[in-house]
């Protein structure tokens, strides 16, 4: 049994195959960040079946294809965490930062500076409840 969201399963995972390994997770995180650089999945269909036959039938999209605009370097980083076979893939989440880093993306980020959750939802907490509808109160 596949367990999973079909925009984002890898082939071997929407086919149920038993040895799964990391390469199903860079299938998963080139669907996101095709997505991110698209504007859209990958692939895409009315249903999840016709979703997940063209993750395991249709050929890799092209992100160039979408936005010209792109280093065609992007386009082929995408691609192969795109492949149908893990074996085609990045082996880990380093190689795949790797190739990235080694075409010019940042090799590090600034630290995230998370907020207060008080101070977050302060606003939220302190506001007036409003009834946005008629219906009955128990």
């Amino acid at each position: 049994m596949a367990v999973g969201t079909p925009a984002y399963m890898s082939p071997e995972q929407a086919t149920a195959e038993s040895d799964l390994d990391g390469r199903a997770d860079i299938y998963a995180l080139g669907c996101v960040l095709y997505e991110m650089l698209a504007g859209k999945q990958p692939y895409r269909g009315g249903t999840p079946a016709a979703v997940l036959a063209q993750q395991l039938t249709g050929p890799v999209p092209s992100l160039r294809a979408t936005r010209a605009d792109l280093p065609s370097w992007i386009d082929s980083v995408v691609t192969k965490t795109l492949s149908k076979s893990p074996a085609d893939r990045f082996a880990s989440a380093s190689a795949l930062a790797a190739a990235l880093v080694a075409r010019g993306a940042p090799s590090s980020l600034p630290p995230l500076q998370p907020t207060s959750p008080s101070r977050c939802c302060r606003s939220l907490i302190s506001a007036p409840i409003r009834r946005t509808s008629s219906l009955p109160t128990a």
